[in-house]
């Protein structure tokens, strides 16, 4: 009878292509899941409103991210300019230095400041009792303000994103006084 033995170094051998054959395999299997697609989705989104607020206290301006339905993309831009009449309004002497022209060089974006835009990706969907999914689009280019952020760091959004992806939901919104987005995650 003839006795087979391995030595250590072919048994630590086996032993680690059976762990890296297992690493492997658990990060193929997972990487697939709807989880985590769900969950990178939702950190996109939270990452690109954050570069927007950025955006808003570095050229000290209002910065509003827009919903445009059509193209299922969200876009970080200037606020619509609000028209006043001059019959209430109440005028006083402005700074020497207030801008007043958006077409000023004062209020153009640098040349290397980033145009921020998210895009819904394909198969989720905003809930149907979500306000971005209910209104009526209105404003210029057919776009709904969803969020908007101020220099001082702060935010405001009346509206609630809410995206749905295969029984997954999250729902987001702003705080007034961080202008941090607020997540919360429910299951249908």
């Amino acid at each position: 009878m003839q006795k087979s033995c391995f030595t250590l170094l072919e048994i630590v051998a086996v032993i680690v292509i059976m762990m890296i054959g297992a690493g492997v395999a658990a990060v193929y299997l997972r990487s697939g899941s709807t989880t985590v697609a769900f969950e990178q989705a939702a950190r996109e989104f939270k990452a690109f409103t954050v570069r927007a607020r950025v955006q808003a206290m570095e050229l000290g301006r209002d910065r509003v991210i827009f919903f445009y339905p059509s193209e299922r993309v969200f876009r970080a831009g200037e606020p619509e300019i609000i028209e006043r009449d001059e019959t209430t309004a109440i005028l006083i002497d402005p700074p020497a230095d207030l801008v007043f022209e958006s077409d000023s060089s004062d209020w153009q974006d640098p040349e290397n400041f980033a145009k921020l835009s998210w895009k819904l990706p394909d198969g989720y969907e905003l809930n149907p009792d979500s306000e971005l999914a209910m209104n009526t689009f209105v404003g210029y280019d057919d776009a709904l303000e969803v969020f908007r952020f101020f220099p001082d760091g702060g935010g405001s959004g009346t509206r609630n994103f809410v995206m749905s992806f295969q029984g997954l939901k999250k729902v987001f919104s702003v705080s007034a006084l961080t202008g941090l987005i607020i997540e919360k995650e429910n299951e249908e």
